[in-house]
C-alpha cells in the first residue's frame, strides 16, 4: 500500500468548506482501539481543522501582494518513499 496514494474507499474526505472544531476528543488509556468509533472521527476532525486553517491562510496570502503569486500555485504533498 502506498501511503501517498490511498485507495479511494480508504482515503479521508477533504471538505470544501471545513469548519474549525475546538472540541477534539482526548484519547484515554482506557479507550478501546476502534477505528470506526474513535480514531477515524478524531483524524477526520484534525484533517478538517488543518484544511480550514490552510484555506484561511490562502485567503490572507491572496490579499498580500508578495504572496498573491504563490497563492495561485497548487500545493502537492511531498512523496515520502
Amino acid at each position: 500500500m502506498d501511503i501517498n496514494n490511498p485507495q479511494p474507499s480508504t482515503a479521508f474526505p477533504i471538505p470544501e468548506e471545513p469548519i474549525y472544531d475546538l472540541t477534539l476528543r482526548q484519547l484515554l488509556r482506557s479507550d478501546d482501539a476502534d477505528a470506526t468509533e474513535l480514531f477515524n472521527p478524531l483524524l477526520q476532525a484534525m484533517i478538517n481543522n488543518t484544511h480550514a486553517v490552510k484555506l484561511e491562510l490562502d485567503a490572507l496570502r491572496a490579499q498580500m501582494p508578495c504572496y498573491s503569486i504563490l497563492a495561485a500555485v497548487p500545493w502537492t504533498a511531498p512523496n515520502f518513499q
